[in-house]
């Protein structure tokens, strides 16, 4: 009988064929084959997820283009157009015409609106424009960001995608100048509960809200929610975005204190506070 090491470093396989100690750890060519394959599918999984992406765009794209092709308001189709191409907001043409809509109710309050979250000032010239087409006047628009991103202290752990400094390609003077072209309007510099002192009107008849985070979200609702007029008008922004889920918590936080508002979620990542009580 043949014992010890020859006798290890001589086992076969039944068959015939070298067994899995003398073949050794190489992975063979069959395997390398199979990796190859793996990322080559992996390749084409990656187009083809673009390829759907980018499908989805064009339809809702499309079905925007059929949808806004039936609003006749000529008034919001340029205030829209001028901010959407000069680059001065990211919201698309489905959100802003929320918050014409929003803007337009609301004119004959005739109170001040605010918006916190302006980055370039965009939207705030869009919400300008429109009170300006409803009453033929400007009404008083508080702007408030603090130009510098999302501060850090307000990020909270279950807000992932969201980034310090996030929305710091902007400034105050760049801000200011460009909306100086209304009378009425104001900019604010600071995170909001820094500013919030300066804000000296009791009653409110529209804020848009667009700060993306669940403390900032809900700073802002607990400071106007009771300061809006009967009538009045919040807009939420990246309401059940799913990269703002802080928003929703924020939202859904406030409400449950405060049954003061008509909630309505149009399909556009947003939601519509009307003060009815």
């Amino acid at each position: 009988m043949t014992t010890g090491k020859g006798a290890h470093s001589a086992q076969v396989a039944g068959d015939g064929s070298p067994s899995a100690a003398e073949r050794g750890s190489s992975p063979g060519p069959d395997l390398d084959e199979r990796l190859d394959a793996l990322e080559e599918d992996a390749a084409r999984l990656g187009q083809l997820e673009g390829m759907v992406r980018q499908a989805a765009r064009l339809v809702k794209d499309s079905q925007e283009l059929v949808y806004f092709h039936k609003i006749r308001d000529e008034g919001f189709h340029r205030a829209a157009n001028e901010v959407i191409e000069s680059g001065r907001t990211l919201l698309e043409k489905d959100r802003l015409w929320t918050l014409w809509q929003a803007a337009k109710a609301v004119a004959r309050l005739g109170l001040p609106a605010v918006e916190v979250g302006s980055f370039k000032g965009g939207s705030a010239y869009f919400l300008a424009t429109a009170f300006l087409a409803a009453v033929g006047k400007e009404l008083p628009v508080h702007v408030v960001d603090t130009f510098e991103g999302h501060p850090a202290s307000k990020i909270g752990k279950d807000e992932p995608k969201q980034v310090v400094g996030q929305f710091s390609r902007t400034s105050y003077d760049d801000v200011r100048e460009y909306l100086s072209h209304f009378a009425k309007i104001k900019v604010h510099k600071g995170e909001f509960t820094t500013v919030v002192s300066k804000l000296k009107d009791e009653r409110y008849g529209l804020a848009h809200i667009d700060v993306d985070l669940r403390e900032s979200t809900l700073d802002c609702l607990e400071f106007f929610g009771p300061r809006m007029e009967r009538g009045g008008v919040i807009v939420l922004d990246d309401f059940q975005a799913a990269k703002c889920p802080g928003v929703e918590a924020a939202a859904e936080d406030y409400l449950a204190g405060d049954d003061s508002f008509q909630s309505w979620i149009p399909r556009t990542e947003q939601l519509v506070l009307i003060k009815v009580a």
